[in-house]
């Protein structure tokens, strides 16, 4: 059963969030989904006391911005906001909302047991990771932590 909407963590009023994802040196994913669509989106948080950082993610942002390429993750909206927590408290942050893979990541497909795609799918697949590094190259940039916890499916 779903808990009474006043009880739930907004973010920007506009987006519910739903779980954490992943976390880094400088920054969190929560799984969000949009209020008045119920759909699903990735939030890339930077904690506010890296405020140099989001400077440096200014880069990422152009990348995201130029690119077209179907193989690369969409940037939906970012900017500086705020999480309404359910103590009545607003906490600041810097935010990215990216487009949601709903498949995992390329990561829990190899090394989890029993689970795997084969060689056709895993030629389909590698093929969509070369235009998506392609795409990125073809704008004269680098992605720099091509990993298999960075591929989304």
């Amino acid at each position: 059963m779903e808990k009474n909407t006043k009880d739930k963590e907004y973010f920007n009023k506009n987006y519910v969030i739903v779980g954490k994802k992943g976390w880094g040196g400088t920054a969190k994913t929560y799984l969000i989904n949009e209020r008045k669509t119920a759909k699903k989106y990735l939030a890339k948080i930077i904690d506010i006391k890296y405020k140099d950082y989001y400077i440096k993610e200014a880069e990422f942002l152009d990348i995201l911005n130029k690119q077209k390429n179907p193989n690369v993750i969409k940037k939906i909206g970012h900017g500086i906001g705020y999480i309404d927590r359910l103590n009545h408290e607003k906490e600041e942050l810097q935010y990215i909302i990216l487009e949601f893979a709903t498949h995992r990541e390329l990561f829990d497909y190899i090394f989890y047991p029993n689970e795997g795609f084969g060689e056709t799918l895993g030629k389909a697949i590698f093929a969509q990771i070369l235009n998506g590094v392609k795409g990125i190259h073809d704008l004269d940039y680098c992605h720099k932590d091509l990993s298999l916890s960075n591929i989304f499916l």
